[in-house]
Order: structure tokens, then sequence, then C-alpha cells
């Protein structure tokens, strides 16, 4: 019989936190209803970066393990879903085979109808969440940096403000290719151009008091403008 050894595959930084973060729980070390430490306690505690333990973290919301609550911090649930694990792999699962055009294509429809129901649907806490991000994004971007950060946390917000779990690991997914093949170039060849992440973050603040003042149409049409200026950007058309 030939020997056919199968490909290894590297796990990602985010899998192996929310593993290690599981573990815990299931060892007692962390009960029902306990408090995690903060977000840059647990970032240095791992070793890692903020948005690697971020994706962890909402991957672990996502599946009913953590709950998330704002001003107060993260939760361990006080009851979740067994066979956690399967589905904590499908979420952190990679699109695969999808091309940089598929990628941003689907993006426009997704994003779109989330502006939209994300208008109709958000909460006071949802709309926190969302100003809070856009006022850190406007406070980073006049402290000379890009914003691309708040950007990326801006519009998984908006997923999670439409409450409809299938769309947020749809977004979860989408947000997770985006940052191995799109962002970089965003970063690298199209925000270091001068008053171009004040011009992106003028289209965040629009889809943010849309969705506030409760325009889906609106948001939806503004989320719209602005994704299809991205995609000229990176000649994605």
């Amino acid at each position: 019989m030939a020997f056919k050894p199968q490909t290894i595959k590297q796990q990602k930084t985010s899998e192996i936190i929310a593993k290690q973060i599981m573990e815990s729980i299931e060892k007692g070390e962390l009960m029902p209803g306990d408090k995690l430490p903060s977000e840059r306690e647990l970032a240095s505690q791992f070793g890692v970066s903020r948005t690697s333990l971020r994706e962890a973290l909402r991957a672990l919301e996502l599946t009913g393990v953590l709950k998330s609550k704002v001003g107060e911090g993260t939760f361990v649930s006080k009851s979740f879903p067994t066979n956690v694990y399967a589905s904590l792999s499908e979420t952190l699962k990679l699109i695969e085979q999808a091309s940089t055009y598929e990628l941003v294509e689907a993006r426009k429809i997704i994003e779109c109808n989330n502006a939209y129901l994300a208008a109709k649907r958000a909460t006071e806490d949802d709309i926190k969440k969302l100003e809070d991000v856009i006022n850190m994004m406007n406070y980073e971007i006049k402290q000379g940096e890009d914003g691309l950060n708040k950007d990326k946390e801006f519009h998984m917000a908006i997923a999670e403000a439409t409450h409809n779990k299938v769309l947020i690991q749809i977004m979860a997914r989408i947000a997770s290719l985006m940052s191995e093949r799109v962002w970089k170039f965003v970063r690298d060849k199209i925000l270091i151009h001068p008053g171009k992440s004040e011009e992106y973050f003028k289209d965040h603040n629009e889809i943010f008091l849309a969705i506030k003042n409760k325009e889906p149409r609106k948001a939806h049409n503004l989320m719209k403008k602005h994704l299809s200026k991205v995609a000229k950007d990176v000649d994605i058309n």
C-alpha cells in the first residue's frame, strides 16, 4: 500500500486562542457568568495581537460560549450549546476557492442589506457600539493613523446590529478573507494618499447616521456607494 501523507493545515492564531478559552471553561478555570480580563490583558497574556484576540472572542460569541455586554465586558455565557467545537470550526473556516472579485461582489450584496437591516433593528447598545467605533476611527485619523482597524470593526458591528446569526457568521468569514487579500493593499496603496482616510471616514459617518436615524434605504444606498468606491480604488469592479 502506498504511503499517502495528508497535508497538515496550520491553525490560525484566533482558533488557537478560542480553543484555549474553551479548554479553560471545560476544566472549570472559567465558570458560567465569569467575566474575562480586558482585551489588553488577554492579548498580553496570550502574547498575540488584539486583532487576533477579537476574532477569537467574536467567534466564541457567535457560537454562544461568550456574551459581550456594552460598557461591562465579556462574560462566559450561563448556558451554551453542546458540540461547540464543530460550530467554532465552521465559523473560523475560510471560504475556499473564492477569488478577490467574488469576495468584493459578495460583500456588496451582503453589506448593503446588513446596513438596511441594522437601520431597522439596531438597539441602543448597537448604536452606542457603532458610535464608539466611529469616534475612535475619527480620533485615530486625526492622530495621523489610517483608521483601518476601526474600519473593519465598524463593518462587523453593522452585521452584529442585524441580529441575524447567519449574516453575522457570513460577515465574519468575509472579514477574515478581506484581511488577507484586500486590506493590506488598501493600507499600502490607497490610504497613503492625502485625504483618502478622511474621505472613507466621511462615508462611514454618513452610514452610521442613517442607521442611527432609522433610515434603512438611505443606509443601504450609502453603503453601496461606499463599497463601489472601495472596489474602484482597488481596481475591482
